[in-house]
C-alpha cells in the first residue's frame, strides 16, 4: 500500500485495505467499569480521526486494546471519526479481536470540532475526573505541522485547509501553536500542576517553538522532527513495555516511547520507513532559551558581515519536509565549518552545552542520522518571512530568545 502520513498528502489511501478495521461501536455502559483507586498513570489520547486520517484511527485502538487498560495504567480515548460523524470517550479494555473495537462507550459527542482547543481541555479535564492518578499523559494524534501552516497550496497542490495540529474537515478549524500552549496551561491547571508528559502522535512537531509554549505547563514534550508514517505509534508494543512496569517516571516513559517507535520502523520485523521521535525536559529550556538569545544577538552581526554563509549553512543543513524546518543542532555544525565559526562558537558551545541537557531521547532512522532532536525554523528567503514572521513574533519562543529578530535580518 502507498504510504500516507501524519501530514496532508495529495496520494488517496488505498481505503479498501482498511475498512474491515471501520469503527464498531461496543454499547457497554460504564457500571461496566471497575476502578481500583488511584493508578499510576493515566494515558489521555485526543484521536482527531475527523480528516483523512481516519481509517488509522482504528487501527490504533485495536492496537491499544490488546494490551488494555491495566491495574496501574488508565488507557483513555476521545475518538472522532469522520465516517462516524461523531467523537466517542473510550476506556480501552483488553480484547484480542483485531477488527473489532470493543471498548466500552462512555460518551457519544455529535458533531464535536475536534479543531477546537476548549474541546482538547475539557476532554483532559473530564478524562481527570473520571480516571485520577498519579501522572498524566496527554497525546494529540492526527495531522500536525509544526509550528506553523503550512503552504498546501505550494507545496502539494492541494485545497485542504491550513493548520498547526488536529484538523477537523467538519469544521474547517485546527488547533494553532500557541492555542495548543493555552490548552495545556489550562490542562495544568485542573490537575494542579504540571502535566508530566505531552506528545504528539503527528507529524513535525518537534521544534523548541512549540515545546516553549508549554515550559510552564508540562514536564516532558514528546514529538518528531520528521513526518510520522500513517501507522504513528505503535501502541501495542509500547503499551506492552508501559504496562510491564507502571510505576516508572515521566522521563523513563518518554525514552521508552522514541526507542519504541524507532525499532518498530527499523526492525527486522517492522515495516521500514523513515521516523524521528525525541523527547524534551522541559525545566531545562531556560538554559537553552537564555544561551540562545545570546547567540541570536551574535549571529545578527554575523549575518551583516557574512549574510550568504549563514544562509548557506542553513540551506546545507538537515532539513524536514519544508525548507525552512531546520535541525537545530545540524545548523550549528554547519556554521561551525564556516567562516563564522569565530565569532559565534562560544555561543555555540553554551547553546550545545543546554541542549545536551534538554534532549532526553533522540531516536531516528538511519535516513536521519544526522538529526540532533530538535527543529528550529530558519526561513531564508523574504517571502517566507513575510508570510508568517508576524505570527512568529507573538510566540513566546521569540519573546524569549529574540530568535525572530535575527530571523528577519536573515530574510531580508
Amino acid at each position: 500500500m502507498i504510504a500516507s502520513f501524519r501530514f496532508f498528502h495529495p496520494i488517496a489511501l488505498a481505503l479498501s485495505a482498511l475498512l474491515l478495521l471501520a469503527p464498531e461501536w461496543s454499547r457497554a455502559g460504564s457500571d461496566a467499569l471497575v476502578r481500583s483507586g488511584l493508578k499510576e498513570w493515566t494515558f489521555l489520547t485526543y484521536l482527531n480521526g475527523n480528516n483523512n486520517l481516519d481509517p488509522y484511527g482504528g487501527i490504533n485502538v485495536n492496537q491499544m486494546e490488546t494490551v488494555g487498560s491495566t491495574a496501574q495504567v488508565n488507557v483513555v480515548v476521545q475518538w472522532a471519526s469522520e465516517s462516524a460523524k461523531s467523537a466517542r470517550r473510550l476506556y480501552i479494555t483488553r480484547d484480542t479481536d483485531r477488527r473489532k473495537v470493543t471498548s466500552p462507550v462512555l460518551q457519544e459527542l455529535k458533531g464535536l470540532d475536534m479543531g477546537d482547543w476548549r474541546n482538547l481541555v475539557e476532554f483532559i479535564r473530564w478524562g481527570v475526573e473520571q480516571y485520577p492518578a498519579k501522572r498524566y499523559f496527554v497525546n494529540i494524534w492526527s495531522h500536525g505541522t509544526g509550528w506553523r501552516e503550512p503552504e498546501m497550496q505550494q507545496v502539494f497542490e492541494t485545497g485542504v485547509s491550513p493548520f498547526d495540529i488536529s484538523p477537523d474537515d467538519l469544521s474547517g478549524n485546527a488547533i494553532t501553536t500557541r492555542q495548543l500552549g493555552m490548552a495545556m496551561t489550562e490542562a495544568s491547571r485542573i490537575i494542579g500542576r504540571k502535566i508530566d508528559i505531552y506528545g504528539s502522535d503527528a507529524c513535525l512537531m518537534g521544534m523548541l517553538e512549540i515545546a516553549a509554549e508549554m515550559s510552564d505547563s508540562v514536564e516532558y514534550f514528546i514529538g518528531s522532527q520528521a513526518t510520522e508514517p500513517g501507522d504513528g505509534w505503535p501502541y501495542q508494543a509500547f503499551l506492552s513495555r508501559w504496562t510491564a512496569k507502571p510505576d516508572i517516571d515521566a522521563a523513563t516513559v518518554s525514552k521508552l516511547l522514541a526507542r519504541t517507535y524507532i525499532e518498530t520502523y527499523s526492525g527486522p520485523d517492522g515495516p521500514k520507513k523513515d521516523a524521528t521521535l525525541s523527547a524534551f525536559d522541559l525545566k531545562n529550556i531556560s538554559p537553552v532559551t537564555t544561551s540562545l538569545r545570546a547567540f541570536s544577538t551574535t549571529l545578527q552581526d554575523v549575518v551583516r558581515q557574512s549574510r550568504k554563509e549563514v544562509l548557506r549553512s542553513a540551506r546545507s543543513s538537515l532539513q524536514f519536509t519544508l525548507t525552512d524546518y531546520v535541525d537545530l543542532g545540524d545548523f550549528l555544525a554547519h556554521l561551525r565549518n564556516s567562516a563564522a565559526s569565530a565569532q559565534l562558537e562560544a555561543h555555540s558551545a553554551r547553546l550545545r552545552e543546554a541542549l545536551s541537557s534538554f534532549i532526553v531521547a533522540n531516536q531516528a532512522t538511519p535516513r536521519f542520522q544526522r538529526a540532533s532532536g530538535v527543529s528550529i525554523w530558519i526561513p531564508t528567503n523574504r517571502d517566507l518571512w513575510d508570510r508568517f514572521g508576524r505570527e512568529y513574533e507573538r510566540l513566546r519562543f521569540h519573546a524569549d530568545t529574540g530568535w525572530g529578530t535575527t530571523l528577519r535580518s536573515l530574510a531580508q
